[in-house]
């Protein structure tokens, strides 16, 4: 867990820190009506879960379609690829 986060610059850019790991600046994605967007959430219910990996799981392995805000919020691992990393990805945040 964060020990400290500082989440009000006026880009869309968060600090935070914690005693193991060091210091994070992360770059939060914001939508139109100024909620974060999260990575991975391809059902956009605000929740990570099984649902968002059946559908990640859908695209890859039956091809289905997804929409440009899926495919936007699809690449977790931020590898510029759609693919199991991604799902392995999701399964370490909703565990963690």
């Amino acid at each position: 867990g964060a020990w400290g986060a500082f989440p009000y610059f006026d880009s869309d850019y968060m600090i935070a820190n914690d005693r193991t790991t060091g210091l994070y600046v992360v770059d939060l994605m914001i939508d139109d009506w100024g909620d974060p967007i999260i990575m991975g959430d391809l059902n956009n219910d605000n929740i990570l879960n099984i649902l968002d990996i059946l559908i990640l799981v859908n695209y890859i392995v039956y091809e289905t379609q997804l929409s440009d805000s899926q495919l936007s919020v699809s690449d977790v691992n931020n590898d510029n690829q759609i693919d199991i990393l991604d799902i392995m990805s999701i399964i370490i945040i909703i565990l963690e």
